[in-house]
């Protein structure tokens, strides 16, 4: 998975893989996306890309298979891409990050790990800092894999994107993507 789209944003902050919504930041904290955000229009911009920011309607259905929110678009949106929007435009700095740092990939088997995952050949996709729940910390968005590409992916790999957040003096791991157990009926 690759973190494409990274942004930017004021209330509410959301975070989709995929045109699929994950979590929302509201005045009250961290939330799963529901019935609340059906019908709001949210800006949503990839980050490093020269376009502007376009607005997709949110919609929300009870299943079946399951509950689900997401932002509608007739454009392509691949599962892989990572976007992070709000109601309200105003750019955030970004700061993309070393996938080969130390400390970055010892935090990412870590995670792995507390997911049951066997930590082989663990590789950071992508990873951005910035402010992305305006609290004035700085957040780091993590997108992590095996390495293994969609035509070679087998049992015990795996695929994720998580959020590393400071609140108060703790910092807190927000899972936003996992998927794992690839090739198995």
């Amino acid at each position: 998975m690759t973190l494409i789209a990274m942004l930017v944003l004021a209330d509410p902050v959301a975070i989709s893989v995929g045109s699929q919504i994950k979590f929302v930041k509201t005045p009250s904290g961290w939330t799963q996306p529901g019935k609340f955000m059906d019908g709001k229009e949210l800006s949503w911009l990839k980050l490093g890309s020269k376009e502007t920011p376009r607005k997709y309607k949110v919609e929300w259905s009870e299943g079946p298979p399951m509950e689900n929110t997401q932002f509608v678009t007739s454009e392509v949106v691949t599962e892989d891409e990572v976007f992070v929007s709000g109601g309200k435009f105003k750019a955030i700095k970004t700061t993309r990050l070393s996938p080969k740092s130390a400390t970055y990939l010892k935090i990412a088997a870590d995670y792995a790990k507390k997911k049951g995952a066997k930590a082989k050949n663990i590789v950071i996709q992508d990873i951005v800092s910035g402010d992305f729940n305006r609290d004035g910390q700085t957040d780091v968005l993590i997108s992590i894999g095996t390495g293994s590409t969609s035509e070679t992916l087998t049992k015990g790999d795996f695929s994720a994107a998580f959020l590393r957040t400071q609140i108060g003096k703790t910092v807190k791991t927000i899972d936003l993507e996992w998927e794992t157990n690839f090739g198995q009926m």
